[in-house]
């Protein structure tokens, strides 16, 4: 029972990218097309965040099996500055050079343009997510995983309704197709968010969770042999196959 909750958090990217499938596949073949190579590419983002995350959770559950309190507060303020930070510069990148990136990838006009919608709107919800998974790290490190369950179920019902409603204009939302599970996702995860204050940031401990997470990021980015992409030529559907690295 204590594995399900925290499987279930590990879990959320995807929850929202086969939310996203499911709405889209019923909406317009182009736009499922385009849905399945910008998902993929949001969730190699999305473990760059991952990986920081894991490596504060080792320290901050070494120190609450040892009962220093105070010591899991600072490790937990330097994971949320450093998701606050890379989620920042991410999110530039991504909603100023996506066109740019993402033409390396995708060969049709049609389908590039159609994951451009989706990620205009889908990169506000960056930050939030990175900064989320700070306290899912916390929530882990100290043994609370009902509470990962329930912003689990949160950010999943949340998206299910918004994507409804702004894909096919249901709900008194207006239609927006691909645009639409986008902003959905990305309303998702603020309202999933959990509001907190930062306090002032320790950088020494910030350089000790550096040297612990960057290998665990590295890792998380590049140890996937599984991704898959799909190249599209001309508008139409190509063929999908999974890319070894």
């Amino acid at each position: 029972m204590l594995s399900l909750p925290i499987m279930l958090g590990s879990a959320g990217q995807n929850i929202i990218a086969l939310t996203d499938s499911i709405f889209l596949y019923k909406y317009d073949e182009k736009d499922f097309a385009a849905v399945g190579v910008i998902s993929v590419f949001y969730l190699v983002i999305a473990s760059i965040a991952f990986g920081f995350s894991k490596g504060g959770q080792i320290l901050m559950a070494r120190k609450f099996g040892e009962k220093s309190n105070d010591f899991v507060k600072k490790y937990f303020y330097a994971i949320v500055f450093f998701e606050l930070v890379i989620g920042i510069l991410l999110f530039l990148i991504l909603k100023f050079g996506a066109r740019f990136i993402l033409g390396f990838f995708i060969d049709s006009d049609l389908i590039l343009e159609k994951s451009l919608e989706f990620l205009q709107f889908r990169v506000y919800g960056l930050v939030f997510a990175y900064v989320g998974l700070a306290l899912v790290a916390l929530y882990m490190a100290i043994s609370r995983p009902a509470i990962i369950f329930i912003d689990t179920l949160i950010l999943g019902i949340a998206n299910l309704i918004l994507c409804y409603g702004l894909v096919f204009g249901k709900l008194g939302l207006p239609e927006m197709g691909i645009a639409g599970a986008g902003l959905a996702s990305a309303l998702s995860e603020i309202i999933a968010f959990i509001f907190f204050k930062i306090p002032v940031i320790h950088m020494e401990w910030v350089r000790t969770i550096y040297k612990i997470s960057i290998p665990i990021l590295l890792q998380s980015v590049v140890g996937d042999r599984s991704l898959v992409f799909v190249f599209c030529d001309g508008g139409e559907i190509g063929r999908t196959r999974a890319c070894d690295f």
